[in-house]
């Protein structure tokens, strides 16, 4: 059973972001190299995709004298842009050519500058991103966690757009941290939560982990509280594989490592038990 609601969740992620941009300035002319020459510098080393920049009133100063030059934006896919303004749309690297006339001939300089996508981002206008400190008590105790606090509509996706270098993980290896914050506690907001991994070079290869709990009931207390305010269920499939999680169980199918497990494949609810709760609690 899904809820059209909204659901805040704080997310603390195991990774890093270096970023390299080299400015480049270069001149093509007949019978001028030994020209002074100042390249422009009207842009940053780096801007996020969605921005947008100025075209208009760009002067180049060529041997000591200045000129209005006529710009053009080449962006990463080869396209070229005129005009007064120039968005963003694609990451990469945009090069931003400056062409005036000096004795009739043309002259061409250059600057670069990367386009980077957003460190993470939603999809709609409905959701919303903030890095924040929440604190809760847990197990009697205040505790406080920082991390990127996403406050996501009902069918809307978060998406952390950076690289995550799995190579040298090992199962014991934090990728991120997460819970769930829901608007009243102790009322769940959402019963599944579906977290993927994609092949930064083949988006056709990807992991998906699934996270998701029951609805609670008035059966199945344990201090007042349902079984589901303290359990959650986790499942897992690769691409083009039915979801699947594994719960010890002394009436399981097989077994591993001495014990038996049952084997939940595809199944709404069940996969296997770890403690956290969607309901706040």
């Amino acid at each position: 059973m899904a809820k059209n609601k909204r659901r805040n969740i704080l997310f603390s992620i195991a990774a890093g972001l270096s970023l390299a941009c080299i400015s480049v300035g270069s001149l093509a002319a007949a019978n001028v190299a030994d020209a002074s020459f100042t390249p422009p510098n009207y842009y940053k080393d780096s801007y996020f995709v969605g921005e947008e920049i100025s075209l208009a009133d760009k002067k180049v100063t060529y041997n000591g004298q200045e000129y209005d030059a006529d710009v053009v934006v080449i962006a990463p896919d080869g396209k070229g842009y005129n005009g007064t303004d120039c968005s963003l749309s694609n990451a990469g690297t945009y090069t931003v050519e400056y062409r005036f006339q000096v004795d009739g001939k043309t002259v061409v300089t250059s600057e670069t500058f990367i386009v980077l996508q957003n460190f993470c981002d939603v999809s709609s206008s409905r959701s919303s991103i903030e890095y924040t400190s929440y604190t809760d008590e847990v197990e009697g105790k205040s505790v406080t966690r920082e991390g990127l606090l996403v406050d996501l509509a009902s069918g809307d996706e978060f998406t952390y757009n950076q690289i995550i270098d799995l190579s040298d993980n090992t199962q014991y290896d934090k990728l991120f941290g997460m819970f769930v914050i829901p608007k009243e506690k102790g009322a769940a907001d959402l019963y599944r939560l579906d977290v993927t991994f994609t092949d930064v070079y083949d988006s056709s290869n990807y992991v998906t982990v699934t996270f998701k709990t029951g609805e609670k009931n008035t059966e199945n207390l344990i201090s007042g509280k349902h079984y589901y305010e303290y359990n959650s269920y986790m499942s897992a499939n690769a691409a083009k594989q039915l979801t699947t999680g594994i719960d010890r169980n002394d009436k399981g199918t097989f077994e591993y490592n001495g014990q038996l497990y049952y084997k939940w494949v595809s199944h709404a609810q069940y996969g296997y038990m770890f403690r956290t709760s969607f309901y706040g609690t």
